[in-house]
């Protein structure tokens, strides 16, 4: 039973030992342990950095990530993870086609996709009163941004920030149930 292995202290040592015997069996001689989880499944990564272990370095990643535990959705090229703390990232080498405009993660369900020469709109659901901050992958820097009310096709206040190095932009914008439209044109 797992539960046995954690709830006293070095409970898990035999365990481990055993383990770590049946690598050495198999002829590989470099067993060795490291102080972090790290998990990849699709485009995400996640990471948690041990404090239970000698070891005390950081994790470091060393490629375009969008920090998906950060509000503002920041585009990193390297993001440093010190021991006690986790990261939730969105890999942008992982992304199949970089020229296809696409929502890449939102505060908000998208819905209606539309995607044209030169523009790319949808629709965005997520409950009234709370603030959506997405990442939005362009093939180059739009020159105009829509956003509006689904139901009462109102003009919404936003903000954004374009990022030319992951060609992606951070728009955000009050959330509604009923939904927002977005349509951005190049």
């Amino acid at each position: 039973n797992p539960k046995e292995l954690v709830m006293q202290k070095a409970q898990d040592d035999a365990f481990v030992t055993i383990v770590e015997k049946g690598y050495e069996r198999t002829g590989l001689n470099d067993w060795h342990t490291k102080n972090f989880f790290y998990l990849e499944r699709g485009p995400y990564t996640i990471v948690s950095a041990m404090t239970e272990n000698k070891d005390t370095a950081s994790v470091v990643i060393n490629r375009q990530v969008i920090d998906l535990f950060n509000p503002r959705l920041p585009v990193l090229n390297k993001k440093v993870i010190p021991p006690g703390e986790q990261a939730f990232l969105y890999d942008l080498r992982r992304v199949n086609d970089q020229k296809t405009p696409a929502v890449l993660c939102a505060a908000a369900r998208i819905y209606k996709e539309e995607r044209f020469e030169k523009s790319y709109s949808f629709q965005a659901k997520s409950p009234t009163k709370t603030i959506n901050a997405m990442r939005i992958l362009l093939p180059i820097k739009p020159l105009q941004i829509e956003v509006s009310s689904s139901v009462e096709n109102k003009a919404a206040e936003f903000e954004y920030e374009w990022d030319e190095n992951s060609h992606t932009l951070l728009l955000q914008f009050q959330n509604r149930s009923e939904g927002v439209d977005v349509k951005l044109s190049w």
